[in-house]
Protein backbone atom coordinates (compact mmCIF):
# COMPACT_ATOMS: atom_id res chain seq x y z
CA UNK A 1 0.00 0.00 0.00
CA UNK A 2 2.73 2.41 0.85
CA UNK A 3 4.27 1.41 -2.48
CA UNK A 4 1.12 2.34 -4.52
CA UNK A 5 0.64 5.50 -2.60
CA UNK A 6 3.79 6.87 -3.67
CA UNK A 7 4.32 5.08 -6.96
CA UNK A 8 0.31 6.05 -8.50
CA UNK A 9 0.71 9.74 -7.81
CA UNK A 10 3.81 10.04 -9.52
CA UNK A 11 3.12 7.84 -12.79
CA UNK A 12 -0.32 9.75 -12.83
CA UNK A 13 1.29 13.02 -14.87
CA UNK A 14 2.96 10.78 -17.60
CA UNK A 15 -0.24 8.66 -18.27
CA UNK A 16 -2.14 11.86 -18.66
CA UNK A 17 0.15 13.47 -21.05
CA UNK A 18 0.67 10.56 -23.11
CA UNK A 19 -2.92 10.09 -23.44
CA UNK A 20 -3.38 13.98 -24.50
CA UNK A 21 -4.26 14.85 -28.25
CA UNK A 22 -1.30 16.87 -29.66
CA UNK A 23 -1.46 20.18 -29.88
CA UNK A 24 -3.16 21.55 -33.57
CA UNK A 25 -0.28 22.40 -35.69
CA UNK A 26 -0.01 24.80 -39.16
CA UNK A 27 -1.14 22.43 -42.04
CA UNK A 28 -1.88 23.04 -45.80
CA UNK A 29 -1.69 21.65 -48.77
CA UNK A 30 -1.93 22.91 -52.57
CA UNK A 31 -2.30 20.74 -55.68
CA UNK A 32 -2.50 23.62 -58.48
CA UNK A 33 1.73 24.97 -57.90
CA UNK A 34 4.06 25.35 -59.92
CA UNK A 35 7.82 24.98 -59.84
CA UNK A 36 10.84 26.51 -62.20
CA UNK A 37 14.38 24.16 -62.34
CA UNK A 38 18.00 24.97 -62.98
CA UNK A 39 20.40 22.80 -62.83
CA UNK A 40 24.03 23.03 -64.12
CA UNK A 41 25.83 19.47 -64.43
CA UNK A 42 29.60 19.17 -64.31
CA UNK A 43 30.96 15.85 -66.38
CA UNK A 44 33.17 13.92 -64.03
CA UNK A 45 32.43 10.62 -65.87
CA UNK A 46 29.87 11.11 -68.60
CA UNK A 47 26.95 8.78 -69.28
CA UNK A 48 24.31 8.13 -71.33
CA UNK A 49 24.66 9.91 -74.71
CA UNK A 50 22.31 9.12 -77.52
CA UNK A 51 23.30 7.82 -81.11
CA UNK A 52 22.54 10.65 -83.31
CA UNK A 53 24.55 12.63 -80.61
CA UNK A 54 27.68 10.79 -80.01
CA UNK A 55 28.08 9.21 -83.41
CA UNK A 56 27.96 5.54 -82.46
CA UNK A 57 26.41 2.97 -80.48
CA UNK A 58 24.24 4.47 -77.70
CA UNK A 59 25.01 4.13 -73.64
CA UNK A 60 28.13 2.29 -73.48
CA UNK A 61 29.19 3.83 -70.73
CA UNK A 62 28.58 1.78 -67.51
CA UNK A 63 28.87 4.43 -64.82
CA UNK A 64 28.60 7.84 -64.97
CA UNK A 65 29.45 10.71 -62.18
CA UNK A 66 28.79 14.55 -62.07
CA UNK A 67 29.15 17.79 -59.74
CA UNK A 68 25.24 19.24 -60.01
CA UNK A 69 24.32 22.92 -58.40
CA UNK A 70 20.26 22.93 -58.54
CA UNK A 71 18.13 25.91 -58.03
CA UNK A 72 14.17 25.63 -57.63
CA UNK A 73 11.25 27.52 -56.03
CA UNK A 74 7.77 27.10 -55.43
CA UNK A 75 4.61 28.76 -53.64
CA UNK A 76 1.76 27.51 -52.36
CA UNK A 77 -1.40 28.72 -50.18
CA UNK A 78 -3.93 26.93 -48.22
CA UNK A 79 -6.31 27.43 -45.71
CA UNK A 80 -7.76 25.17 -42.45
CA UNK A 81 -9.72 25.66 -39.42
CA UNK A 82 -8.90 26.41 -35.39
CA UNK A 83 -11.18 24.69 -33.49
CA UNK A 84 -12.39 26.32 -30.10
CA UNK A 85 -9.91 25.32 -27.16
CA UNK A 86 -7.23 25.41 -29.71
CA UNK A 87 -4.10 27.95 -30.04
CA UNK A 88 -1.64 27.34 -32.20
CA UNK A 89 1.41 29.42 -32.21
CA UNK A 90 3.41 31.13 -35.34
CA UNK A 91 6.62 33.24 -34.50
CA UNK A 92 5.30 34.40 -31.10
CA UNK A 93 2.14 34.60 -32.44
CA UNK A 94 -1.59 33.26 -31.15
CA UNK A 95 -4.22 32.45 -33.54
CA UNK A 96 -6.48 30.95 -30.59
CA UNK A 97 -10.14 29.25 -31.67
CA UNK A 98 -12.46 29.32 -33.11
CA UNK A 99 -11.14 31.00 -35.81
CA UNK A 100 -10.38 30.03 -39.70
CA UNK A 101 -6.49 30.26 -40.61
CA UNK A 102 -4.97 31.42 -44.20
CA UNK A 103 -1.39 30.54 -44.83
CA UNK A 104 0.96 31.40 -47.65
CA UNK A 105 4.11 29.26 -48.49
CA UNK A 106 7.19 30.30 -50.21
CA UNK A 107 10.09 27.74 -50.91
CA UNK A 108 13.85 28.71 -52.56
CA UNK A 109 15.81 25.20 -52.93
CA UNK A 110 19.25 24.98 -53.69
CA UNK A 111 21.93 21.99 -53.45
CA UNK A 112 25.19 20.83 -54.19
CA UNK A 113 25.70 17.43 -54.89
CA UNK A 114 27.54 14.63 -56.21
CA UNK A 115 25.37 12.57 -58.76
CA UNK A 116 26.44 8.75 -59.56
CA UNK A 117 24.81 6.65 -61.73
CA UNK A 118 24.54 2.90 -63.14
CA UNK A 119 23.79 1.63 -66.17
CA UNK A 120 21.29 -1.78 -65.56
CA UNK A 121 21.08 -2.82 -69.26
CA UNK A 122 17.93 -1.78 -71.19
CA UNK A 123 18.81 2.04 -71.43
CA UNK A 124 18.18 1.43 -67.71
CA UNK A 125 20.71 3.44 -65.11
CA UNK A 126 19.58 3.88 -61.36
CA UNK A 127 21.52 6.81 -60.13
CA UNK A 128 21.94 8.55 -56.35
CA UNK A 129 22.90 11.81 -55.19
CA UNK A 130 24.50 13.24 -52.10
CA UNK A 131 25.65 16.23 -50.97
CA UNK A 132 24.58 19.63 -49.17
CA UNK A 133 21.24 22.01 -49.71
CA UNK A 134 19.72 25.06 -48.26
CA UNK A 135 16.09 26.06 -47.96
CA UNK A 136 14.74 29.64 -47.83
CA UNK A 137 11.62 29.81 -46.12
CA UNK A 138 8.90 32.42 -46.05
CA UNK A 139 5.36 32.16 -44.40
CA UNK A 140 2.80 34.34 -43.74
CA UNK A 141 -0.51 33.16 -41.89
CA UNK A 142 -3.83 35.22 -41.01
CA UNK A 143 -6.93 35.06 -39.21
CA UNK A 144 -9.68 37.94 -39.25
CA UNK A 145 -7.83 39.72 -36.24
CA UNK A 146 -3.79 38.49 -36.62
CA UNK A 147 -1.11 38.14 -38.80
CA UNK A 148 2.20 36.79 -39.09
CA UNK A 149 5.15 36.77 -41.28
CA UNK A 150 8.51 34.79 -40.75
CA UNK A 151 10.92 34.00 -42.88
CA UNK A 152 14.60 31.73 -42.10
CA UNK A 153 17.32 30.13 -43.86
CA UNK A 154 18.34 26.84 -42.99
CA UNK A 155 21.18 24.41 -44.26
CA UNK A 156 22.11 20.70 -44.04
CA UNK A 157 22.30 17.37 -46.17
CA UNK A 158 21.05 16.52 -49.18
CA UNK A 159 20.42 12.76 -50.21
CA UNK A 160 18.64 11.30 -53.17
CA UNK A 161 17.57 8.32 -55.60
CA UNK A 162 16.12 8.02 -59.28
CA UNK A 163 15.79 6.07 -62.03
CA UNK A 164 16.08 7.10 -65.97
CA UNK A 165 15.07 5.34 -68.76
CA UNK A 166 16.42 5.97 -72.46
CA UNK A 167 14.28 4.44 -74.92
CA UNK A 168 14.38 7.07 -77.54
CA UNK A 169 17.35 9.37 -78.99
CA UNK A 170 16.21 12.55 -77.81
CA UNK A 171 15.24 11.76 -74.27
CA UNK A 172 13.43 8.99 -72.21
CA UNK A 173 11.63 9.17 -68.45
CA UNK A 174 12.43 9.49 -65.05
CA UNK A 175 11.50 9.21 -61.52
CA UNK A 176 13.39 10.81 -58.42
CA UNK A 177 13.24 11.46 -54.65
CA UNK A 178 15.71 13.48 -52.60
CA UNK A 179 15.46 14.85 -49.08
CA UNK A 180 16.99 17.89 -47.62
CA UNK A 181 17.28 17.40 -43.48
CA UNK A 182 18.05 21.11 -42.40
CA UNK A 183 18.34 23.07 -39.29
CA UNK A 184 18.34 26.59 -38.13
CA UNK A 185 17.87 28.72 -35.25
CA UNK A 186 17.14 25.58 -32.93
CA UNK A 187 14.37 24.49 -35.39
CA UNK A 188 14.56 20.86 -37.19
CA UNK A 189 13.16 21.27 -41.15
CA UNK A 190 13.04 18.55 -43.84
CA UNK A 191 12.26 19.64 -47.21
CA UNK A 192 11.39 16.19 -49.68
CA UNK A 193 10.94 16.33 -53.62
CA UNK A 194 9.76 13.86 -55.39
CA UNK A 195 9.76 13.82 -59.41
CA UNK A 196 8.10 11.65 -61.89
CA UNK A 197 8.59 12.91 -65.49
CA UNK A 198 10.00 12.98 -68.78
CA UNK A 199 13.22 14.97 -70.47
CA UNK A 200 13.85 16.13 -73.76
CA UNK A 201 17.14 16.61 -74.81
CA UNK A 202 17.44 18.49 -78.33
CA UNK A 203 21.07 18.43 -78.45
CA UNK A 204 24.06 17.30 -76.06
CA UNK A 205 24.71 19.43 -73.19
CA UNK A 206 20.60 20.51 -73.21
CA UNK A 207 18.09 19.01 -71.26
CA UNK A 208 14.35 20.25 -71.14
CA UNK A 209 12.74 18.36 -68.22
CA UNK A 210 8.96 18.46 -67.09
CA UNK A 211 7.38 16.09 -64.30
CA UNK A 212 4.29 16.33 -61.70
CA UNK A 213 6.03 17.36 -58.74
CA UNK A 214 5.10 17.22 -55.19
CA UNK A 215 6.85 18.98 -52.23
CA UNK A 216 6.73 17.95 -47.99
CA UNK A 217 7.49 20.47 -46.04
CA UNK A 218 7.87 19.65 -42.41
CA UNK A 219 9.13 21.85 -39.56
CA UNK A 220 9.64 21.51 -36.10
CA UNK A 221 10.30 24.84 -33.68
CA UNK A 222 11.57 24.49 -30.59
CA UNK A 223 8.91 27.01 -29.09
CA UNK A 224 5.44 27.38 -31.55
CA UNK A 225 3.60 24.77 -33.51
CA UNK A 226 4.57 22.45 -35.67
CA UNK A 227 4.43 23.19 -39.67
CA UNK A 228 3.08 20.61 -42.38
CA UNK A 229 2.28 21.64 -45.76
CA UNK A 230 2.19 19.67 -49.10
CA UNK A 231 2.58 21.23 -52.82
CA UNK A 232 2.04 19.61 -56.01
CA UNK A 233 2.03 20.25 -59.63
CA UNK A 234 4.28 20.86 -62.77
CA UNK A 235 7.60 21.41 -62.89
CA UNK A 236 9.55 22.94 -65.61
CA UNK A 237 13.67 22.60 -65.72
CA UNK A 238 16.53 22.92 -68.04
CA UNK A 239 19.72 21.78 -67.54
CA UNK A 240 22.87 22.44 -68.62
CA UNK A 241 26.19 19.86 -69.02
CA UNK A 242 29.51 20.94 -69.06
Amino acid sequence: MRFSRVFVPALLPVLLAACSPDPLHFEGRDTRTFTPDLCLAFDLIPGPVPPDKAGGPSLQARSSLAVELDFASVRGKSSQDVPAGENPEFDGTTFPGPTRLRSELSLIKSTAVMRGGLHLGWNLWLEARLGAGAVYRSMEISSESRKEHDSRWSGGMEIGAGVHWYPLSWGGVFAEFSGCETSGSGTELSTDVSDIGVIVSPRRGVEFTGSWRRWTYLESPTFGSDIEYELKGPMLGLKLVF
